[in-house]
């Protein structure tokens, strides 16, 4: 598949998020998703990760609540993903709350015209109130005159499908917040994964914590390893490790994949930019360009999209390349260096079980001792226990024979 990137930019005071006019940012963030969810949703192997648009801008019921809800198709456990703003006062934390996002099961999602027509769920896997600033001229942001951008990239290459969707506001107000989604695919999981990035400043949007992924087939933070280790230093891939919840049976040193970020997205700690100016520079190894879409603060560290030279991402019909935003050039020099892959991580319980006292419930019975990690290994010296042979060493122990 090909890999797109583009942005749509609006002039000051004209970027309106409280709007669902079909050349609003709202809407066109609708039209990027549709596409990709249309190429996710033809490849046959998606049959059961059929991705679909539940609201949009358009389904706004009242003239305060825009947003969108997306259903994200899972065989046993298809989720949905809500986002709207719930106040036209600009946020800019979780205690100047000014919009809503929801992750739960599609089977707890209800179909209605509650919370201005973006519906209702009957439990969610993760319900936090965040700041959303600078409506524009619908809204009341703290600073006036500034510009706006949507950034989109995707790419449904089947088993490595991604969808960026970063908000970017240049400027100077420290409420200014830079905004990323990612829903993404791994071969480590089998369902879609989902992480939120948001700019320095104030909490914004999303915390830190706002990473979500599949434990078997059921959707769990997870934790997040970056592997930036200095000042302007940017490494990748983000790599992620799903870790199994301490109670009930999790056998002693399962082997857990990684699950990767898209290639093209580098994490670093560099505090002598801000994306609010709009940075980039080249890849120092050639063939591409670095992006800022996030920079450091607290435990968040730089979000940088690099994109190839050649051959160039394509662009949808009526978008402009991300290149032909006005980036400016920084002269910082940065340290890049490509994470070497992290190997499968050994994971298990909370603590080092006792191997016999602490033998899962589940494995009691004779299945469950020929599993033991310990049991088994001398069932199996011993010739195994039924099932061929004698059971009874040649030489040097005596006990009746089997017959």
């Amino acid at each position: 598949m090909t890999l797109t990137a583009c942005a749509r930019t609006w002039g000051p005071d004209t970027y309106n998020w409280a709007s669902s006019a079909a050349t609003d940012v709202g809407m066109r963030l609708h039209e990027a998703f549709s596409a990709f969810a249309a190429a996710v949703n033809a490849t046959p192997a998606n049959a059961d990760l059929q991705l679909s648009v539940l609201r949009n801008h358009a389904s706004a019921t009242g003239a305060t609540s825009y947003g969108f809800a997306w259903r994200l198709g899972h065989p046993i456990s298809p989720l949905v993903l809500s986002f709207h703003n719930v106040s036209l006062a600009q946020g800019f934390s979780s205690s100047t709350a000014s919009a809503l996002l929801r992750l739960g099961l599609a089977s707890a999602w209800i179909d209605d015209t509650s919370n201005g027509g973006y519906g209702s769920f009957s439990a969610t896997l993760l319900s936090a109130n965040r700041g959303l600033s600078h409506y524009g001229p619908s809204g009341t942001p703290a600073v006036a005159g500034l510009e706006g951008t949507l950034i989109v990239v995707f790419d449904a290459t089947p088993g490595a499908e991604f969808f960026l969707a970063t908000l970017l506001r240049p400027g100077d107000d420290n409420y200014s917040l830079n905004l990323s989604i990612l829903l993404f695919r791994s071969p480590a999981v089998s369902g879609w994964s989902l992480w939120f990035h948001r700019a320095r400043a104030y909490i914004g949007m999303f915390s830190s914590n706002d990473r979500w992924s599949w434990r078997g087939q059921s959707p769990e933070v997870v934790s997040f390893v970056s592997g930036a280790s200095g000042t302007q230093q940017i490494n990748a891939p983000i790599a992620w490790q799903v870790i199994p919840l301490a109670t009930g049976p999790v056998q002693f040193n399962s082997v857990q994949p990684r699950l990767l970020l898209p290639p093209l997205l580098w994490t670093g700690d560099n505090q002598h930019t801000d994306p609010r100016r709009l940075g980039r520079f080249s890849d120092p190894a050639g063939g591409g360009t670095f992006y800022q879409l996030g920079a450091a603060g607290g435990s968040v560290d730089d979000l940088w999209l690099r994109l190839p030279s050649s051959p160039p991402p394509s662009v949808l019909s009526g978008w402009a390349a991300i290149g032909s935003l006005s980036w400016r050039t920084l002269s910082d020099r940065f340290s890049v260096v490509a994470q070497p892959p992290l190997s499968p991580s050994l994971v298990g319980p909370a603590s080092v079980p006792d191997l016999i006292a602490d033998w899962s419930p589940n494995a009691a019975g004779l299945a469950g001792v020929q599993q033991h990690p310990l049991y088994a290994q001398q069932l199996a010296a011993a010739g195994g226990l039924g099932g061929g042979g004698s059971g009874r060493p040649a030489t040097g122990v005596l006990w009746p024979r089997r017959v």
